[in-house]
């Protein structure tokens, strides 16, 4: 199974999803896509997970968006972008971008895989056996719920009942959402 190094998140408005632009250690790139339905449950394992791993209380989902959800970049495609690193992984300051006419995949399952020593490695599962994974410690996994939540505000996603209470808070850390995270 390839491991990403890269991950590339924008919305897609034409689409109403998520893409994900992975680039892997091989130098693989690989366009899929999340939709909001599954984005809903990763994000309840992962601030599930985050909570764990820390001390800040996630007890009842967000009640109402947070003022400014609708602010984000956008280009000319109706798309914004957020970008994350795996730690360990070579510095990148450019976001992946794989082309929309290159062959994408529809994320049906994503395994959120614990490890021993605190770690976790999200899978990410499209067609037949075909799958990504991303390595993620504490830090890069804050990370990623960092650029869920900055998608969200820019698709004007409904927060409440996704975003545990007290997430917010620690996540925005005063990010504007076209913030590009590496």
């Amino acid at each position: 199974m390839r491991i990403i190094n890269t991950l590339t998140v924008t919305y897609d408005e034409n689409e109403d999803r998520l893409h994900l632009a992975a680039r892997c250690a091989d130098g693989h790139e690989q366009g899929l896509w999340l939709t909001q339905r599954l984005a809903n449950l990763l994000i309840k394992v992962l601030a599930d997970r985050l909570s764990q791993a820390s001390a800040v209380p996630m007890t009842r989902p967000v009640a109402k968006p947070a003022a400014g959800a609708s602010a984000g970049t956008t280009s000319s495609a109706g798309e914004s972008r957020a970008t994350a690193a795996v730690p360990r992984a070579r510095t990148e300051s450019e976001p992946v971008e794989v082309p929309r006419t290159a062959p994408h995949g529809l994320i049906h399952t994503i395994n959120v895989v614990r490890h021993a020593g605190g770690g976790h490695h999200l899978v990410l599962r499209w067609e037949t056996a075909r799958a990504l994974a991303l390595p993620l410690d504490g830090d890069a996994l804050r990370r990623v719920l960092q650029v869920l939540h900055l998608r969200y505000r820019t698709a004007e996603w409904p927060l409440g009942g996704v975003w545990p209470e007290g997430i917010e808070s620690s996540l925005q850390g005063g990010a504007p959402p076209d913030t590009v995270l590496h």
